[in-house]
């Protein structure tokens, strides 16, 4: 067994890894909102969501079938004075920001059930979120299942740690959305390949609580300019200081780094300066002398 992989990381800038963290607790986190407003039955006259433009995922490959919810299943309280949310199917919540009507956060599932006596766990049936990061990448998460453990705080829930699991797919738009304004009409609401990182993986665990992320099995990541091949991945992140605390990868893997034949790959400014700091530029100077071989290989 090739010896672990640790990287200790402070740099800032690191907006794609934070992503992969933000995208998977937000699925979290909109379910909660999710309970309370089912339970308070907020208007329903928002106005209508414009879609990040994302394409859909192929089904394919996709063999899980989903089960439909438990409508025996107690329902878990959302208040202090006794309303409860209980099962449900075709699940759909969509998230505004503080001003406009453009929606910021989507989330649906096909079906979502409390867990029978876990009165704080939730079990889901092919969640998809899709949001939008602050300075404007469309980000697609879908999975066939999920779990989700919340605590209750007060007179609600707060979510702490869950799972997705089965063909986990991400989807990063590297374009954001002022860049996209930029183009041509007839390539704004096109996705080229090249547009696109994305992530595959079985299975995706994340811990709110102690902002961690663990990716047990095997995980891919695909850019037109990186590739990166890993195993039993665990990453921490610094949410106060806005970084990558720490990345380990126990199971060693294979990073390929493809100089790009431009500049489209930087990443929002994240450092104090105000400079930008590329994708390509943090994975050479945080990866490069850290991955010992036979466990690891960069090449470009």
């Amino acid at each position: 067994m090739p010896p672990p992989l640790v990287i200790p990381s402070y740099r800032r800038g690191t907006g794609l890894v934070r992503t992969l963290v933000v995208a998977s607790a937000t699925l979290a986190i909109l379910l909660v909102c999710f309970s309370i407003y089912q339970y308070s039955q907020s208007d329903s006259g928002q106005p209508a969501a414009r879609k990040p433009r994302l394409p859909p995922l192929p089904a394919a490959g996709l063999d899980d079938t989903p089960q439909p919810p438990d409508a025996a299943a107690p329902g878990v309280p959302v208040s202090s004075t006794g309303g409860s949310v209980g099962a449900g199917e075709r699940v759909g919540l969509t998230l505004y920001g503080p001003e406009g009507d453009q929606a910021r956060m989507e989330l649906t599932v096909s079906a979502w059930t409390p867990v029978r006596d876990r009165p704080n766990e939730f079990l889901l049936n092919e969640p998809e979120v899709r949001m939008r990061t602050e300075d404007g990448h469309a980000v697609r998460l879908v999975a066939r299942r999920g779990w989700m453990e919340a605590r209750r705080r007060g007179g609600g829930i707060s979510p702490q740690r869950g799972r997705l699991s089965g063909h986990v797919r991400i989807q990063y738009d590297r374009l954001t959305e002022d860049e996209r304004k930029q183009l041509p009409p007839e390539r704004r609401d096109t996705l080229d390949p090249d547009d696109l990182i994305e992530v595959e993986t079985d299975e995706l665990e994340f811990d709110l609580e102690y902002a961690k992320l663990v990716v047990p099995d095997e995980l891919k990541l695909r850019g037109r300019d990186v590739r990166l091949n890993a195993s039993g991945l665990t990453l921490r992140f610094n949410e106060r200081a806005n970084r990558v605390q720490s990345l380990r990868i126990d199971g060693g893997g294979e990073l390929v780094l493809i100089p790009p034949s431009d500049a489209s790959l930087d990443l929002p400014a994240g450092t104090t300066s105000g400079s930008r700091l590329s994708l390509l530029d943090w994975l050479r100077t945080t990866l490069r002398e850290s991955i010992p071989p036979p466990s690891g290989t960069l090449s470009g």
